[in-house]
């Protein structure tokens, strides 16, 4: 995972790296492969960024990214933060290059904002991946931030009549001297009921002040006229019950788009490791990671695994059976109640 936050501002110089430096600090644990800032020249918009190094471990794959113009060099069109990644961004670069789209890297951060200027704000729909992005559209004055469909990356932000902020999480917002506005109504019901959420508004935070963009939805924030578009991009497509499809036809969309979905997932630069349960969604994932790998690659292959002893349901002895059908290193972790008395202020 990676960090992001910005500041932006109608009143000149009023963006400070110092500012930007301290939002990120405190989203150290998120990017440590390096970090990144940038600011307008009239310093009324800024971002910062924690990298976690997946696709093209390159300096030039640094961020915040900046999209020149075609035939200035020189001059920035767009910059983005970007936490994430797209999945499909092979598919979508080659598409881009049929269109005239060059590139100088081998990330999908570069590819986002190639996305954006072919398509402008359309482009989400294109997108299979996880994902929290902003990008400052310096030719139409205006930021758009978006957020994957289902809501895997996080994204918070605050609005006031000068200032717009955002960050991947709340406490970067409140180093730079956000008020903590206790939301007592969500606050009580989290201690009766458990609710974390608000079913009824999916912005709602603990802290009535800040907001969070909810998953399949983006902002488009003019800045001089200081409207602020909110929107949901994507709804779920349900299947009517009255369509002819067999169980065949299921049963072959479904290994389909599992496989794709898996295989996408192995495009890295950096090895990577699975979560192995023991029951049958991990231990399926597992086994078609190593139908994908070469076999004398299985060996680097590492699993990960939460076993709980004397619980009725443990499933360590499935852990065992799918490791050594594959002959997988697995690393096994016994949460105790002790080990989490110790751990739960960091939480």
């Amino acid at each position: 995972m990676c960090a992001i936050a910005g500041i932006v501002s109608l009143q000149t110089n009023f963006v400070e790296q110092n500012k930007l430096q301290q939002m990120a600090a405190v989203m150290q644990h998120r990017g440590s492969d390096a970090e990144g800032f940038w600011m307008n020249d009239t310093k009324t918009v800024g971002f910062a960024h924690k990298r976690l190094s997946i696709i093209d471990l390159s300096e030039n794959a640094a961020q915040p990214m900046h999209f020149p113009l075609f035939n200035k060099s020189n001059e920035i069109k767009y910059t983005i933060v970007y936490n994430g990644e797209i999945y499909n961004y092979i598919e979508l670069r080659e598409e881009l290059k049929t269109k005239g789209y060059t590139f100088k890297t081998q990330s999908d951060t570069e590819v986002l904002l190639a996305l954006y200027d072919c398509y402008n704000e359309k482009f989400l729909n294109l997108l299979d991946g996880m994902f929290a992005f902003a990008i400052w559209d310096n030719e139409q004055n205006k930021l758009f931030i978006a957020r994957d469909r289902l809501g895997e990356k996080p994204l918070y932000y605050y609005n006031s009549n000068d200032q717009f902020l955002f960050a991947s999480e709340i406490k970067a917002l409140w180093k730079v001297g956000i008020d903590k506005e206790i939301n007592h109504t969500l606050f009580l019901n989290y201690l009766a009921a458990g609710l974390i959420n608000n079913p009824t508004n999916a912005s709602e935070t603990f802290y009535n002040n800040i907001k969070k963009l909810p998953a399949a939805h983006a902002i488009s924030y003019q800045v001089q006229s200081k409207k602020i578009n909110v929107y949901q991009y994507w709804n779920p497509a349900i299947t009517s019950l009255s369509e002819k499809i067999t169980d065949k036809d299921i049963t072959e969309k479904f290994v389909h788009l599992f496989n794709q979905s898996v295989a996408r997932r192995l495009r890295s630069d950096v090895a990577f490791a699975t979560s192995l349960s023991g029951g049958l969604d991990s231990s399926s994932i597992l086994a078609t990671i190593a139908q994908f790998l070469p076999e004398n690659s299985l060996q680097n292959l590492q699993s990960f695994s939460a076993v709980f002893p004397n619980f009725e349901k443990d499933e360590s002895k499935y852990i065992t059976l799918v490791t050594d059908k594959f002959n997988i290193k697995n690393t096994t972790v016994t949460p105790i109640v002790e080990e989490f008395a110790n751990d739960f202020e960091k939480l």
